[in-house]
């Protein structure tokens, strides 16, 4: 296993205005990748960008701890040494950001309300708190089900005074006080796997974060986000940047490489090296045309199993007129048009047809591209973890509740 050099702050590198330096983690379901990033806390400077096929994991749960971290290494040194030819020297940043795939996250969005007892005094801080509290311990109640868990992330979506969305609380006087309040748990099991993680990446500082819940925060519209990994895809409806209903589906990218495998009598490996080069153009006309039209087979079977999922959701909601395609397996050529040729009024409730488009990094504002190119569809995920970095709406910030551990590991 190769191991990391000693690590050269940002603030000691001329040329990087003395900003601080951020390892992103995002632990997919089938790839890590990782960035080195910069912020002055207004945007985000990406340096270094590195991917790796992901052992040790099984539907995005740490298995075996020993064959991730050498995974995550890997990509952790592509991006590292990435920075020694963008910025002139590299960088090895100790505090990172570790995002989890919705195949890990026990998710809630609980609403709680309270009728206030002096609705004529304005709303109190303490007031908010104990709400949120309150709505963290119903939350938690849900995800116990499963087993004991730990909270990863907690941000209220929506808070209210007698039905009026408010952002400062304190100005406002009212009958009752409402809050929607997203919350992400994991299992204690994975969260020791996680600690032992940091300890073999010798990461000081490590804050533990929900992808989907970041995803929603880089849209400001409002729209469906497709997130489509290896194994599975997250589905997540967004509202002025902020979840309303999260949902995850055991259907990804690697159905098409196990097609390609038995179809083509090859392994499965080398089913999704094909895939990639069919993906890049690097196939002869014959090849392109079998594989295309496995891909296209796929695509079609992978939209059918989001259907029931989609078909629950509008029940409860509107779905919205956009919808954003992202993830390693939304760059198969066949996916947009796939998801664009799609009768999605004729089999779900939406309101009109709906533009689909696939984001890439461009998509992602306060995010600055240094590495020449290198960034890809595939990244966006981990783009939005970064731009977090960059967060400044005190309203929520001081609300939230992160997952964080520290201490020399």
């Amino acid at each position: 296993m190769r191991w990391r050099r000693p690590r050269a702050r940002a603030s000691d590198v001329a040329g990087v205005s003395r900003q601080p330096a951020f390892t992103i983690l995002d632990l997919g379901t089938t790839y890590v990748k990782a960035l080195v990033v910069t912020t002055n806390g207004e945007r985000n400077e990406v340096w270094g960008v590195g991917r790796q096929r992901l052992r040790g994991l099984r539907r995005g749960h740490l298995a075996d701890v020993a064959a991730a971290a050498m995974c995550c290494e890997t990509a952790l040194c592509q991006a590292e040494d990435m920075t020694l030819r963008t910025c002139g020297v590299s960088l090895v940043p100790d505090q990172a950001i570790i995002g989890l795939s919705g195949a890990v996250l026990l998710t809630h969005i609980v609403p709680v309300r309270v009728a206030r007892p002096q609705p004529d005094e304005r709303v109190r801080l303490e007031e908010l708190h104990a709400l949120i509290d309150r709505g963290l311990r119903a939350a938690q109640g849900l995800a116990e089900q499963v087993g004991p868990v730990e909270l990863v992330q907690a941000e209220p979506l929506r808070i209210a005074v007698d039905e009026h969305r408010v952002s400062d609380v304190t100005r406002f006087r009212g009958r009752e006080l409402a809050v929607d309040l997203y919350s992400a748990f994991i299992p204690q099991t994975q969260l020791l796997a996680l600690a032992r993680l940091r300890q073999r990446l010798s990461l000081d500082t490590v804050r533990i974060a929900a992808g989907p819940l970041a995803l929603a925060a880089s849209r400001r519209a409002d729209g469906l986000l497709i997130d489509l990994g290896g194994e599975t895809t997250d589905l997540t409806l967004v509202s002025r940047g902020r979840p309303v209903a999260i949902h995850h589906v055991l259907c990804g990218g690697l159905a098409v490489d196990r097609e390609l495998a038995q179809r083509l009598s090859v392994t499965t490996s080398r089913a999704e090296t094909i895939k990639l080069s069919y993906a890049a153009g690097r196939l002869d006309e014959h090849g392109s045309q079998d594989v295309g039209t496995i891909c296209r087979e796929e695509a079609a079977l992978w939209l059918a199993s989001l259907q029931p999922v989609l078909r629950r959701v509008g029940e409860e909601q509107t779905l919205p007129p956009t919808i954003w395609l992202c993830g390693g397996g939304s760059q198969l050529p066949e996916v947009l048009p796939a998801c664009q040729q799609f009768p999605w009024m004729q089999r779900l409730p939406f309101a009109q047809y709906p533009q689909v488009q696939r984001l890439t990094p461009l998509d992602l504002p306060i995010m600055v591209d240094r590495t020449g190119g290198q960034l890809t569809p595939q990244d966006v995920p981990a783009l939005a973890l970064a731009r977090s970095l960059a967060q400044t709406d005190p309203t929520v910030e001081h609300l939230s509740r992160t997952l964080t551990m520290t201490g020399k590991p």
